[in-house]
């Protein structure tokens, strides 16, 4: 039987990422779907440095929401524009 929970890791407000993680740890989930996206003015946090806190946790990271964002660059025919996504 599968017994683990998992939950979105941004659920609504601004907090910083240590009290975010360490709370959803606290509520019982096991893992987290992370936001990938670079986002409006200031990032509290890098998004290349999540997934390693997550893990740092104990978490589990179960799946990424990919940007929408100029997504179609990934099948560009121009490797550094398809790397640069």
């Amino acid at each position: 039987m599968f017994n683990e929970m998992g939950i979105f890791y941004w659920y609504g407000y601004f907090q910083p990422l240590q009290l975010r993680l360490d709370e959803i740890k606290a509520a019982g989930f096991n893992g987290v779907m992370l936001w990938w996206e670079d986002e409006m003015g200031e990032a509290p946090e890098k998004i290349s440095h999540i997934p390693g806190r997550v893990r740092e946790q104990g978490l589990d990271i179960y799946n990424v929401h990919m940007a929408g964002l100029d997504s179609d660059e990934i099948w560009q025919s121009s490797q550094s524009r398809r790397q640069a996504m």
